[in-house]
């Protein structure tokens, strides 16, 4: 990683990581493998990145609009190798083969792998969605989870209440209850 750099956020995925250093010019920053300039981040200012299985990488811009950059697995569809999704995106998750993102209505749009229907987000209002490889889950304006895809493993039972955050992996999804602030 850079050493001369200070991130106030990063995001890692396979064998790379991106950071974002403070809120202005080019503040996106990554390193590590680049077989699919996943490490090459676009111009720009970006309020949110997140890194996907390490093969692409995507951001928000400060105009609320998507930027994906690396493999095209990450985002089908899009062309390659940079892509700009227009919207206005408040959060987002790249993942193995599959991106996420919810836009400033609370609705969720998913793109890229599809397999398992890890990438078809039901019809509600998100706070936040995370995706892993084959299943995906977000929390709802209610507080509440809600995951789709793969059911194997139990991946998408989750348990009832209120939650802040939530992350999701290949096997498993964590989530922190708003009984913990």
């Amino acid at each position: 990683p850079p050493t001369d750099i200070l991130f106030d956020s990063f995001t890692c995925g396979l064998n790379a990581c991106c950071g974002l250093s403070g809120t202005e010019g080019d503040n996106a920053h990554c390193w590590g493998l680049n077989d699919e300039g996943q490490t090459d981040p676009p111009p720009g200012t970006f309020v949110k990145v997140s890194l996907g299985g390490g093969r692409h990488a995507c951001g928000i811009l400060e105009s609320g609009e998507m930027v994906c950059w690396g493999g095209a697995s990450g985002f089908q569809g899009a062309p390659s190798p940079t892509a700009v999704l227009p919207g206005n995106y408040v959060d987002l998750s790249a993942a193995h083969y599959l991106t996420c993102g919810v836009l400033a209505d609370g609705t969720g749009k998913c793109w890229g792998s599809d397999k398992y229907g890890q990438a078809s987000p039901p019809d509600l209002v998100y706070e936040t969605i995370r995706s892993g490889t084959v299943h995906s889950c977000g929390i709802t304006e209610t507080s509440e989870i809600e995951c789709w895809g793969s059911e194997s493993l139990n991946r998408c039972d989750h348990p009832d209440g209120g939650f802040i955050a939530i992350d999701v992996n290949q096997l498993h999804s964590c989530a922190v209850t708003v009984d913990a602030l």
